[in-house]
């Protein structure tokens, strides 16, 4: 295992805190027209893995940049231990990076390229070599120490740049999209790998992503950009069970959103009327009101689904539109009599309730598995 060399602090050293990064009110824009980041705002704790999640344009990478110094922010500031580093050239801030494209030096050996940040450092040769080695040996390349980039596939790339991101001890690593050009079954291996590396190095990961599973799998915190904000910032169980914005909700996994009038609110419940002046309850968000238009925001999973006349908690009545078999579970398509259309998962159990397309069915939930947000 690498173990970080520890230092003495003398007086002018920042104390060390459970917040090894802040960004205090960051924008960034360009031609002072086009807004990036408007006022970003964002405490990553010591050794947590958060992961910048949004879709393209979201402002996300930005901000990753913007923390490895290779952009500047217009405004706000940017603190690595409690030091201010917007004025902090890149390779002064001692942080690890990984890139999807692997940035290797081609014409460099792997064991070159991972030596090469040490010999920066100006490390002892016998301090550089022990350190490469057990940098290879933590993504499991030892064996191909001696070879060239151009020998390696796409995963052993990536494990090589995600060793050189370690190799010089940071405590503080980035990673941009890191599994993004590797095939599914390799990004997935790839997710765990760098999960167990986290925790056995409790170095502090910064990741940026689009891919929804691939935060949800690594993360402890998740940031939601939109529009150069986050929309929320939370553990992954949170994100998912109880989204604060209608944005997050639709973002983060399958959604079925339906959209009523609030016609009561009672105990953290809304009542709302949808299709045919049916009444429907959910968890009311913060801000919904009487009288207001709302979305209802329902997980595919938390829908039961039964053949029409056979549920007495039934909520809506619809027509099945199509059936798809995905192994472990089928997903139906369901639409009401007034062309709302439903997602529902349901686990593959009695072939599938015997439900086909054209068939009319019934739907049910719970109330506390549905939001109503404010349309």
């Amino acid at each position: 295992m690498l173990q970080r060399t520890s230092e003495s602090h003398t007086d002018d050293t920042p104390p060390q805190t459970d917040v090894i990064v802040r960004f205090e009110n960051v924008s960034k824009t360009y031609d002072q027209d086009k807004i990036i980041i408007s006022g970003l705002t964002l405490d990553i704790e010591r050794g947590e893995f958060l992961t910048l999640l949004g879709p393209s344009g979201s402002g996300k990478s930005t901000s990753l940049m913007m923390l490895a110094g290779f952009e500047a922010p217009s405004a706000g500031r940017i603190y690595l231990n409690g030091r201010p580093i917007e004025n902090l050239p890149a390779h002064k801030r001692n942080i690890g990076m990984v890139f999807q494209n692997y940035a290797l030096f081609p014409h460099m050996t792997v064991a070159e390229n991972l030596a090469y940040p040490l010999r920066v450092r100006r490390l002892a040769k016998g301090i550089i070599t022990q350190r490469v080695n057990r940098a290879l040996d933590m993504v499991q390349m030892r064996d191909f120490a001696e070879r060239k980039p151009a020998l390696l596939s796409g995963g052993q790339q990536q494990r090589v740049a995600l060793a050189r991101a370690i190799v010089f001890q940071p405590e503080l690593i980035l990673m941009d999209e890191p599994l993004g050009a590797l095939d599914k079954r390799l990004r997935e291996d790839l997710q765990l790998e760098i999960k167990h590396l986290h925790q056995e190095l409790g170095v502090t990961v910064v990741y940026v992503t689009h891919d929804q599973s691939e935060a949800l799998t690594m993360s402890d915190r998740i940031a939601i950009f939109n529009g150069g904000r986050i929309e929320q910032l939370d553990k992954p169980g949170a994100l998912y069970d109880a989204p604060q914005t209608r944005f997050v909700a639709g973002f983060i996994g399958d959604n079925n959103a339906i959209e009523g009038e609030v016609v009561a609110i009672r105990d953290g419940l809304a009542t709302l009327v949808i299709d045919h002046g049916i009444s429907i309850l959910a968890r009311a968000t913060n801000g919904l009101s009487k009288g207001q238009r709302a979305i209802i925001s329902i997980r595919p999973e938390k829908i039961s689904l039964r053949a029409a006349g056979t549920s007495s908690a039934a909520q809506l009545t619809a027509s099945i539109r199509d059936r798809i078999y995905l192994g472990d579970h089928f997903q139906f398509y369901a639409q009401t009599d007034t062309g709302t259309r439903l997602l529902i998962k349901q686990l593959n159990v009695a072939e599938g309730l015997g439900l086909n397309p054209g068939d009319r069915c019934e739907l049910a939930w719970a109330a506390e598995d549905c939001i109503a947000f404010r349309a």
